[in-house]
């Protein structure tokens, strides 16, 4: 979107009453096409405030870079709903100037009546102006409040420092101002920050805004309250509250987090509350939620739980339960199905005592199923790992493999020999080749067990390699 003919217009107005855009598409082509014609208007709903409250923006596309110039210059600051928009080109050096932010100066103590236009005005006369903004909120009566202050962000930077140098100790509406370079401030942990909150679970006593505002207001002053209502007029069952400041929304949710509630009729309620969360923020709470639920499962189950596959779609729990049980106390054994409770031919099962555990992750090779075809398939084995765990073993046998290509592909280096073959090459690879060299010697290539070695973990091939009477015991199966 970064083109000479475009113009981004900040600060347009949103319903924090209704949650919903207050601007349409038309209503910018319109109001922006006195500047010139027109190409594209794209309208940003997604970028969220400390308050948890969309700040709408929107790019303007013009066919030549002087329609872009008219519509900044003219349109700049116009009110929509009470609140001045900014206007500024959308071209490369402005995006610069915005994200380095030099030649950005913060102004303070500014009268509260004091437009932005008379801002900008105040500070024109030392260079030209980027973008020129005075905080603040719309008022209850739909006008503009003024936090008392803003920023002026000038092209050049010289510029910047002439207007700090020679408008010290100046003063606007007779109201003396403090100037000094604007810093940016690291940015905040929302857990610290927060003024929005969301609640569900609440009692049935409340039917609308102003109901949930009254539920807030003993903590603190409330900015606004949204109760979502069904097309029969009733409460969705969720809502927010924005508060004036973030300790009072650290009080009320401590206090009504877990509270009991009456209903009408007479039933308990337990009210859910807590922080408002973007999108990503949500996303990435229950994403550490689960990688924590995850660990504390592999915790608890550690060394006793195994993921199995290479059974057919026939094969049940209760298969596998008289397979498998001869080695100890199953406390759980679970075929994944898919929706329409289909076998997806992998599953986890759990042994209640570690010993029974590891006899059965020892023994794992001697265990098969029988096939369709009236033969035995070999049983995958291995240990349930969390996903984060997994990944990475993964990664690491891609790469293995990888690697072990690369050098079976040299001269003079056979694939199944090690003769030659340096002291880092990936163990997992000869070792599975090694066991069917062994099983080709001992039991000839013609033996049902070279099928059954490709069906093995990396970790059951590397026991039958290494334990000798393992091997012994697993080649006297067939």
């Amino acid at each position: 979107m970064s083109l000479p003919t475009t113009v981004y217009v900040g600060d347009l107005p949103y319903d924090q009453i209704n949650m919903k855009p207050i601007v349409t598409d038309d209503f910018l082509r319109n109001l922006f096409s006195e500047a010139g014609k027109i190409s594209e208007v794209i309208i940003k709903n997604d970028k969220l405030g400390r308050d948890g409250v969309p700040k709408p923006f929107a790019f303007i596309r013009y066919e030549t870079r002087e329609e872009a110039e008219k519509a900044v210059n003219e349109l700049n600051y116009t009110k929509l709903d009470g609140v001045p928009i900014r206007c500024s080109l959308c071209d490369p050096e402005t995006k610069k100037k915005l994200k380095t932010g030099k030649g950005n100066l913060f102004i303070k103590n500014l009268d509260e009546n004091i437009e932005v236009s008379q801002l900008h005005d105040a500070f024109a006369n030392f260079g030209e102006i980027i973008s020129c903004k005075i905080a603040g909120e719309r008022s209850p009566d739909g006008g503009f409040k003024s936090h008392g202050y803003g920023y002026v962000l000038f092209k050049n930077e010289a510029d910047a420092e002439s207007a700090l140098k020679d408008l010290e100790g100046a003063t606007i509406n007779n109201r003396p101002i403090k100037i000094e370079p604007f810093k940016k401030q690291p940015k905040e942990n929302p857990e610290e920050t927060y003024t929005n909150i969301y609640i569900k679970q609440f009692p049935d006593t409340i039917h609308n805004n102003e109901d949930l505002k009254e539920l807030f207001s003993k903590y603190g002053e409330v900015q606004n309250a949204f109760l979502p209502l069904g097309e029969d007029g009733i409460p969705k069952g969720f809502g927010w509250c924005n508060m004036m400041n973030h300790d009072d929304a650290v009080k009320a949710v401590t206090d009504l987090k877990g509270k009991h509630m009456k209903n009408l009729d007479g039933t308990e309620v337990e009210i859910y509350a807590d922080r408002a969360m973007t999108r990503q923020q949500r996303k990435q709470f229950l994403e550490e939620q689960s990688r924590n639920y995850r660990r504390l499962i592999y915790e608890q189950y550690k060394g006793r739980n195994f993921y199995i596959r290479n059974f057919d779609e026939n094969t049940t729990e209760e298969d596998l339960q008289s397979i498998i049980g001869r080695f100890g106390e199953i406390s759980s054994l679970k075929i994944m199905r898919n929706a329409e409770g289909l076998s997806k031919k992998f599953g986890f099962v759990c042994f209640k005592e570690l010993d029974d555990a590891d006899k059965f992750y020892n023994e794992s090779y001697t265990v098969t199923l029988p096939d369709k075809q009236g033969g035995n398939k070999q049983l995958y084995v291995a240990r349930a790992l969390p996903k984060e765990e997994r990944i990475k073993v993964t990664t690491r046998l891609k790469a293995q493999q990888a690697q072990a290509k690369n050098y079976g592909s040299m001269p003079g280096m056979p694939g199944n020999s090690r003769i030659g073959q340096p002291a880092n090459y990936p163990t997992e690879i000869t070792e599975r080749d090694s066991l069917k060299a062994e099983v080709i010697e001992q039991k000839g290539a013609s033996s049902p067990l070279i099928p059954r070695i490709k069906d093995l973990s990396d970790e059951q091939v590397h026991k039958l390699v290494t334990d000798r009477t393992a091997q012994l015991n697993w080649l006297n199966t067939a």
